[in-house]
């Protein structure tokens, strides 16, 4: 069974590439959270020291703590949930572009349709933004203490 997308997006907009557009925003915002692992593995590499031509780790040395090292790391997940409303806004506005379907949306015996096509998209973004935040938070932790010394 195939999703039909045009049916959450209003009349006239390819669902496709809403979806698209909306799945890009959560890819680059996933894409940026891989910062942690740079950082991580850099702070671990600073925890060394050169001895000769060996690299050995001196007594006491300690990674930062794990939420110094994750902080900024999810900004764009933010970012992108937090545009989600304007996304929505945006979806409303184009049923108002030159007449296009608002009169349509409003001769429909279901009320609810016209918010389903303007809300579904963004809400289902947002969500999914912030479970990829708690999905990526606990990955993360699992790594940290994998590579911790």
């Amino acid at each position: 069974m195939k999703l039909d997308w045009n049916r959450y997006v209003p009349l006239g907009m390819d669902g496709k590439k809403v979806r698209n557009w909306f799945a890009l925003a959560l890819g680059i915002g996933m894409g940026y959270s891989l910062r942690f692992l740079l950082r991580l593995f850099s702070a671990r590499w600073d925890l060394y020291v050169w001895q000769g031509n060996r690299r050995v780790m001196p007594p006491g040395a300690v990674l930062p703590p794990f939420g110094e090292l994750l902080e900024g790391s999810f900004v764009l997940l933010v970012v992108a949930a937090a545009c989600m409303p304007l996304a929505a806004l945006g979806l409303y506005g184009y049923h108002y572009l030159e007449g296009r379907s608002i009169y349509t949306m409003r001769r429909l015996p279901n009320r609810r349709e016209l918010w389903r096509r303007c809300l579904t998209l963004p809400a289902w973004t947002a969500l999914a933004c912030g479970l990829a935040a708690l999905a990526l938070t606990g990955l993360y932790a699992l790594i940290y203490l994998a590579v911790k010394p």
